[in-house]
């Protein structure tokens, strides 16, 4: 009986030891990582400094624009997927006496909702901030924007980017008889059309209604319009012609996916809604013992219903995205040169957050498509990246 007793004893404990362990590796949740976050309306703190915009910046300290200097930030996740943000500081400029800011950054991690409270000065300030990116219609000079969307102050364009594209100079030169191409089938638009040029002249014969060396047809120069079979570009019209025709609304000289131009020439219209996100995981798939070091890869999203990609890598992963308008391409790299990219079910390698567009219903699944473009192991050895897959999942 002893012995029995014994044996149920240390049966119980290894039943309460398993059942502690696995509660030890449920994964705790994580608080948002922070950013810089653009305050609606006016400034919080009233004779703030900062330009035209008011930022709450949050990371392991946080301030309010140049109001509040840098204290040290609480953060904690909460089980919802919240995160809840508080800060003392013990004076901000124009207020009296200490400050608290009490907030609430949402599941996105992209809204922020908080008040600010000065008891001294009787301000109990509930305010909304967004997180700043590219693409939200606010220049945000702290973070290395230019523009966002409109044209620069000195009539430049805007980049995707948010940066003031260059003052357009215009040169004279000789075409050469040899051109360099970087994508199968492109042609070199800063050479078209070739007409003349080929010919030793600096006139433009293209709309002379003449065909000539290097052209393809010319109308002259009322019916080059793309729409009675010649582009103004003396080329007949297609997709990668160098000449947006109708129906198209790019055009870089080729019909290649992962540059300026996707492979149709068309890039959908979007009016952002920044009011409404879906979030979209990619799953790396590899064969038995492929350990992937690094890749790029390129998520083409319809473009017409979801724009501005916030990006989120994997754990352990260092990602450097570029935003096309119509597909993300991004870079990873395994930061801890041992463990690799998360694959095989281990985890999403990342992690995308879009906004919607307004009055478009959000994607699904199948409206992307992810490609793995390139991949080496953690030595730098070449992957077929025909060997990986890249499946997308929404929540």
């Amino acid at each position: 009986m002893r012995r029995g007793s014994v044996l149920i004893v240390l049966s119980l404990a290894l039943v309460l030891g398993f059942a502690r362990t696995g509660r030890s590796r449920r994964p705790k949740p994580q608080p948002c990582p922070g950013g810089r976050y653009i305050v609606t309306g006016p400034p919080l703190v009233a004779g703030d400094s900062s330009d035209q915009i008011e930022p709450v910046v949050i990371g392991p300290q946080i301030s309010i624009g140049n109001a509040c200097n840098p204290v040290r930030a609480k953060l904690k996740a909460t089980r919802q997927g919240t995160t809840l943000v508080m800060a003392v500081w013990p004076s901000c400029v124009g207020l009296k006496g200490r400050v608290k800011l009490k907030g609430t950054l949402d599941t996105t991690c992209m809204d922020l909702n908080g008040k600010l409270i000065a008891k001294k000065s009787k301000l109990k300030q509930p305010f909304v901030a967004h997180l700043t990116r590219c693409g939200d219609g606010i220049v945000d000079p702290g973070s290395g924007e230019e523009c966002d969307g409109s044209a620069c102050d000195d009539g430049a364009g805007c980049t995707v980017a948010c940066a003031c594209m260059p003052a357009v100079t215009t040169t004279t030169t000789v075409t050469p008889t040899t051109t360099t191409t970087t994508v199968p089938g492109q042609l070199r638009c800063d050479q078209t059309p070739k007409s003349c040029a080929v010919l030793g002249t600096t006139v433009n014969c293209c709309g002379n209604g003449v065909v000539e060396a290097g052209e393809e047809c010319d109308l002259g120069a009322a019916n080059n319009d793309g729409m009675h079979g010649c582009s103004a570009n003396c080329l007949t019209p297609r997709c990668g012609n160098c000449n947006v025709d109708p129906g198209e609304t790019c055009d870089d000289g080729n019909t290649a996916n992962g540059d300026a131009c996707p492979a149709s020439c068309v890039i959908e219209s979007c009016t952002v809604d920044t009011t409404t996100h879906q979030g979209v995981s990619l799953q790396l798939t590899t064969p038995p013992a492929v350990t992937v070091g690094g890749l790029t890869l390129l998520l083409d999203y319809p473009e017409g219903q979801v724009r501005q990609p916030t990006t989120t890598p994997g754990s352990g992963v260092l990602d450097t995205p570029n935003d096309l308008t119509y597909a993300l391409k991004d870079a990873l790299i395994d930061s801890t040169l041992v463990d690799g990219i998360p694959a095989n079910g281990a985890g999403p390698m990342l992690q995308v957050m879009f906004d919607g567009c307004q009055g478009q219903a959000l994607p699904a699944a199948t409206d992307y498509q992810c490609t793995i473009l390139d991949a080496a192991d953690e030595s730098g050895n070449s992957i077929d990246p025909a060997t990986l897959g890249c499946a997308v999942t929404v929540p």
